[in-house]
């Protein structure tokens, strides 16, 4: 894997300046790109995150990033661990990167225009992408190893069968998965998400959901609010239905030393990992927002739990919430809609919370790092 020249370098870092400004117009031109010319790689994406635009903006983000730190990619650690668990999720192999590679730098060609994507910063650009594919796909081969060598690990997707089905609020029911063929399951850490796959009117969707118990070597439980296509599928299954699976993965976790303090914060649905977290032992304070009172899902099997404070509020939080509740010590978890933890984040903020105090959901790790 060949580094990049002090010149290459440089060329990549003279287009920053043009991410800051057009980097979303260049991901959402990107994304339509490749779903025309490549429709084979829609089951990765979720495509109500294409709709809303957030797909975009986290990979805006993630490229700007990237490109400011191109003589410095220590510096994409917590992002760069992010990816690859997502990309390990889905089970993205290497055969996939080509496809991304060719149609991100065909959209810098067609969004940017000759004059700017010059032969130069295209040449740049390309064996900068190859160095960060290089980087990513040794990075997901050690992941998958691990997971495959490990106890109740498997390769791709695995059968489970829904054991049993919870309706937990109006729209919010939790399946409890087993393996269909009787045997251990990959344990995973509290806070990962597993990944289902599902087959929809012909087409192939993968999604992400979270494992709201704690870990288990013998099931899985995932708390789904009915919102889309693929929750509306789900909270169509019955006991005795078949999922395919991936093994749980994901780096929002817990690791909290012993003088630290933990304040949860969930919105909504949010609730999934940070339950995980409280259920298998995590003690602080938990906050919990929802939008009315009979909204609260897992709430009875969490305010029973010792060592922590569930506080249930209705609506959404305000800066008096939590001031009183943060410390210099105080590791905050954060899970809920985008404008939610944009508002948090703020918040603490203000409170001069420093960042590695404050943990947030996946496309929240992109929204705030520049």
């Amino acid at each position: 894997m060949s580094t990049l020249t002090a010149s290459e370098t440089n060329l990549v870092l003279a287009t920053v300046p043009i991410l800051e400004k057009g980097g979303e117009q260049l991901t959402t031109h990107f994304y339509k790109r490749m779903m025309s010319h490549n429709p084979e790689v829609r089951k990765f994406f979720n495509q109500t995150h294409q709709k809303d635009g957030s797909q975009a903006r986290a990979l805006a983000r993630a490229v700007l990033l990237y490109a400011k730190n191109i003589n410095n990619l220590d510096a994409l650690g917590p992002v760069a661990s992010v990816i690859i668990q997502k990309h390990v999720a889905l089970d993205i192999q290497p055969e996939q990167y080509p496809i991304v590679g060719t149609n991100l730098l065909a959209s810098m060609r067609e969004v940017l225009g000759p004059d700017v994507a010059t032969d130069d910063i295209m040449s740049a650009w390309a064996k900068a992408y190859d160095l960060l594919a290089g980087i990513l796909i040794d990075a997901e081969r050690v992941a998958y190893n691990q997971i495959e060598q490990t106890d109740g690990g498997w390769a791709g997707f695995r059968s489970f069968k829904v054991a049993k089905k919870i309706k937990e609020t109006s729209d919010v029911s939790s399946f409890i998965l087993v393996p269909a063929d009787g045997k251990l399951a990959y344990k995973g850490i509290a806070g990962q998400y597993i990944t289902v796959r599902a087959e929809i009117d012909g087409q192939e969707h993968r999604r992400n959901y979270t494992v709201s118990a704690a870990p288990s070597n013998k099931d899985y439980r995932i708390t789904v609010k009915n919102m889309g296509t693929v929750s509306g599928y789900i909270h169509s299954l019955n006991e005795g239905d078949v999922l395919d699976v991936r093994p749980p993965c994901g780096e929002f976790i817990v690791e909290a030393k012993e003088d630290e303090n933990l304040l949860f914060i969930a919105g909504g649905v949010g609730i999934t990992p940070i339950a995980s977290m409280v259920l298998n032992g995590a003690k602080g304070t938990l906050l919990y927002y929802a939008r009315d009172e009979n909204e609260h899902a897992l709430a009875g099997e969490l305010k029973s739990l010792d060592g922590v404070n569930l506080v249930t509020k209705v609506g959404r939080p305000t800066l008096d919430d939590i001031k009183s509740l943060v410390n210099s010590k105080t590791h905050v978890y954060t899970t809920g809609p985008e404008g939610f933890m944009d508002f948090i984040y703020e918040k603490l903020n203000e409170l001069e919370l420093p960042q590695n105090q404050a943990h947030f959901e996946f496309f929240q790790s992109f929204q705030n790092l520049q």
